[in-house]
């Protein structure tokens, strides 16, 4: 494996990200919410929730892109330099991902557990009421706001002293900032469980980083895993 991993993100966008993923996370989804709420009512549009994420979304995504456009463009360049490689990032970490998600299945069997994931769920009911906007946030806005965040900022930065640390920090975060919305709302901890199923997209998509070397596999993956998803 890579061991001479490099990334080309900049010491002022790796800050900058780190500071913007707890305010994506924690406090985006609220805003974005209650703008909805507020906003789209007086404009004569259709509030709902499939609303609120394409809002949340895009400003991550428009706000990622213009502090990050420098590592995006170098990190397009490194995918044209090694072709080869990327796609064996995104086909390699496709199978991957299936085979860590039958055996997590196997392993969730196995204990008995039942699991009814909330997120997908309300993923779901949202693509039921507007599925142009659900497959706009779960496609395009969400894999390259979700891909720099956690693979380009936290893993990338990590990687480069711990490889094994850059891998488990980077699915921790990934996997609980899917749930924790949830448990806020519910205070169940048996909802914590649901995070073992985001475990594989995550180590899939940090492999697609890493054996690649350019955020934009792992973008291409995640879209391709999230299509699955939403088709299933």
């Amino acid at each position: 494996m890579r061991k001479d991993f490099t990334s080309p993100m900049l010491k002022v966008e790796r800050i900058i990200g780190f500071v913007y993923i707890p305010l994506h996370i924690i406090v985006l989804p609220y805003i974005a919410a209650a703008a909805v709420r507020l906003l789209f009512p007086l404009a004569g549009l259709d509030e709902n929730v499939p609303a609120s994420e394409l809002v949340w979304f895009s400003f991550s995504c428009v706000f990622l892109f213009a502090v990050m456009f420098r590592f995006l463009k170098a990190s397009f360049n490194d995918m044209l330099d090694r072709k080869g490689k990327a796609l064996q990032g995104v086909v390699v970490g496709l199978i991957l991902y299936f085979a860590l998600l039958y055996a997590m299945a196997m392993l969730l069997n196995a204990l008995s557990l039942n699991i009814q994931n909330p997120n997908s769920e309300a993923i779901h009911r949202a693509a039921a009421v507007n599925r142009g906007a659900i497959f706009t946030a779960a496609l395009i806005l969400a894999p390259i706001a979700e891909e720099l965040m956690f693979r380009g900022v936290l893993f990338g930065s990590i990687r480069r002293r711990s490889r094994i640390l850059a891998y488990i920090v980077s699915a921790l975060v990934f996997s609980f900032y899917h749930v924790w919305q949830y448990f806020i709302v519910s205070y169940d901890p048996a909802l914590f469980i649901n995070v073992l199923q985001y475990v594989p997209p995550s180590i899939a998509l940090a492999y697609c980083y890493e054996r690649s070397g350019s955020i934009w596999p792992p973008i291409l993956l995640h879209s391709v895993i999230n299509l699955i998803a939403l088709s299933a």
